[in-house]
């Protein structure tokens, strides 16, 4: 009797070490949870009890939760070995449904690992695996609604794997079946909480899809459905932390959505909204990581806004804010590898601005850290493709430094590197546009280096790469403001090259493409970025007048720089004080100034040429550090041939 008793202590003791360990697990404290858990596993192992498996279980889901995938795989495969022999040894006296439900998401967590790894058919033959056994165990009770939730969830899931594998056709067909028998129960249990909040993610997997297909307008309509049912689930609900963060999320992927249309003051007040969520989340659970984490990238994307508004020390403030955070939790934390891709992005948008800044010794400082860290990820025994990915940005990120100092063949060694990365992610995954678009830009960064190296033809050669690769993503997805503006950017650097080469026929043809594009962009244009598309307009007709003077066709380089000009004044009266507005206006009145001194008409070139002086020594006055101004300035007065900007 007393025995008896003495092993009940026992394992009321081990259930209690257990709920301690999911409260720290809850709240980021995984060291002392695996140390709890350490203990109860002791004594439920001494006891021959069957409890050790979910010891096993939840010790795989922290490491899980750490970025320790290897170990977190194998935990998770050694539960279902022990279990299944256990099973066999015990088939009389354990509770099978209990054990099946265990074993089935041992099976989903498996398959959500191999997805991480991109290993998509590994993926796909576990969860189908846990399909079936939901599926029966919903047969066996079909009133117990949780199994038959957890079977449509099953569709979820492989509507994610299929998703990361560009499958969008079938990805689409498991998000909708999962999505239709959702909305189907809600009708029939409207007050299950669950089951509202499965519906507003099936709501945001739809999404999703049409972010990967580029169907922005439609992704807009389900992340925003998505966010009603989570705003109203709030409203009765509103100490569940796992909608407010799930809310917080949606807001954020609607901002992004809106980014991917250029429509940057909606992004903004996104962005603002979910920051300020994952801030109060943050403030709430100090010793969760992850709503840290989430805090952390908030931040970060924040920045990244205000660098695509050019607002350099909005963004530097958030960025350094979102660094912060980020080396506090990699120090506490070291080894996960999410803190450390977060860390090493940071590092590298830091560089952005110190680069835009002019400023190479801290562009390089900040570099040099983001490129220690991705190469240190490199090491990681996960297969992660995303890690080689971030390595080979870094790659570029450490030749574009190389470029400024002049050390082109180290430069372009490094950018060899990372086109070959780029290339075999694309192999690897033929269909994962992200990928493609690097694989454009780094033939982009390898055509530059060429040109500056001299090497025209080689220049020449990855700049019609980037062209064609950029035009066959714009042509698949016509909405994608980026990918329609890299056809211009690789239409332009084309015709610079043959400009070069004096091919002034296929340069001709290339700026035709760029102000043909530019026109598109312009016409299609959100009101966000309506001043840069204005001035790369104005740019395009300005880059045809070179052409034109250059095949001596003196009435087409008339009317081009006139309408360079024109475009570019009427742009300045709006923005007075933008330095690359001035600077191409200068640039007009010059070339149009010097157009009318080739036809004698000194009424209309002096004061045009005045012009120019006038801006070009504004501009050395306020950006003292740009020699270029100050050569300007010297060829106006000196009335030379027309430059080429």
């Amino acid at each position: 009797m007393e025995t008896t008793t003495s092993a009940e202590d026992e394992l009321n003791l081990a259930a209690c070490y257990l709920a301690v360990a999911a409260k720290m697990q809850e709240t980021g404290e995984f060291g002392e949870a695996m140390s709890m858990i350490g203990d109860a596993e002791d004594i439920y192992r001494s006891l021959g009890h069957i409890a050790y498996l979910t010891c096993l279980h939840n010790r795989a889901d922290i490491n899980l939760q750490m970025g320790e995938l290897e170990m977190a795989k194998q935990q998770y495969e050694t539960h279902l070995e022990t279990s299944k022999v256990y099973v066999q040894e015990h088939a009389d006296t354990i509770n099978l449904v209990e054990f099946s439900n265990a074993r089935a998401q041992v099976l989903r967590q498996l398959g959500h690992l191999h997805l991480r790894e991109k290993k998509f058919a590994e993926a796909i033959s576990f969860i189908t695996k846990a399909s079936r056994i939901y599926q029966q165990l919903h047969l066996a009770a079909p009133l117990h609604i949780e199994y038959y939730r957890e079977y449509l969830n099953t569709f979820s899931s492989l509507g994610d794997i299929l998703l990361s594998a560009s499958r969008y056709d079938l990805a689409h067909a498991c998000i909708s079946h999962f999505h239709r028998l959702t909305a189907d129960l809600c009708g029939k249990f409207p007050s299950l909480l669950d089951l509202q909040f499965d519906l507003a993610a099936s709501f945001s997997s739809l999404g999703e899809i049409a972010v990967a297909i580029n169907r922005f307008q439609d992704a807009l309509v389900n992340f925003k459905q998505a966010a009603r049912l989570m705003k109203a689930m709030l409203k009765a609900h509103h100490h569940v932390v796992e909608i407010r963060k799930v809310y917080a999320v949606t807001l954020e992927r609607i901002g992004l959505v809106y980014l991917s249309q250029n429509k940057k003051r909606l992004t903004r007040r996104c962005f603002l909204m979910s920051g300020a969520m994952f801030g109060d989340l943050s403030a709430e659970f100090p010793d969760n990581i992850w709503y840290r984490e989430l805090q952390s990238i908030s931040l970060n994307r924040i920045g990244d806004l205000y660098m695509s508004f050019r607002q350099y020390d909005d963004a530097l403030i958030y960025y350094q804010d979102s660094l912060a955070l980020k080396s506090a939790l990699v120090a506490a934390n070291p080894g996960i590898i999410q803190l450390d891709n977060g860390m090493a992005v940071v590092h590298q948008n830091l560089g952005d601005i110190y680069k835009e800044w002019h400023n190479m010794e801290m562009a390089e400082k900040y570099y040099r850290q983001f490129f220690d860290i991705a190469e240190r990820m490199q090491q990681y025994s996960s297969p992660y493709p995303e890690l080689k990915r971030i390595y080979a940005i870094a790659l570029g990120r450490m030749a574009m430094i190389e470029d400024v100092k002049k050390n082109y063949h180290a430069a372009l060694q490094r950018k060899e590197e990372s086109c070959c990365i780029c290339r075999q992610l694309c192999k690897d995954y033929p269909l994962n546009t992200t990928y493609r678009d690097d694989l454009s830009v780094a033939y982009q960064d390898l055509g530059a280096t060429c040109r500056q190296m001299g090497e025209l033809r080689q220049a020449c050669w990855y700049f019609i790469r980037y062209y064609r690769v950029s035009r066959i993503l714009a042509a698949q997805f016509p909405e994608n403001y980026t990918y329609r503006q890299a056809v211009a950017i690789a239409a332009k650097q084309l015709g610079e090259i043959y400009m070069e080469q004096e091919k002034y026929s296929d340069a001709l043809f290339y700026y035709q493409q760029y102000r043909q594009r530019q026109q598109e962009i312009y016409d299609a244009g959100a009101p966000d970025d309506m001043q840069i598309a204005c001035n790369d307009l104005a740019v395009a007709s300005g880059l045809l007048g070179d052409v034109y003077i250059a095949m001596q066709l003196l009435p087409e380089t008339f009317r081009s720089f006139e309408t360079y000009y024109r475009e570019i004044q009427a742009l300045q009266e709006k923005c007075p004080d933008n330095e690359i507005i001035t600077g191409n206006l200068a640039l007009a009145s010059w070339k149009l100034g010097l157009c009318y001194k080739m036809y004698n008409d000194d009424e209309h070139a002096l004061p045009l040429l005045a012009e120019a002086a006038s801006r070009f020594s504004q501009l050395m006055r306020l950006y003292p550090g740009t020699a270029l101004y100050q050569e300007y300035l010297q060829q106006v007065a000196e009335h030379q041939q027309i430059p080429v900007a």
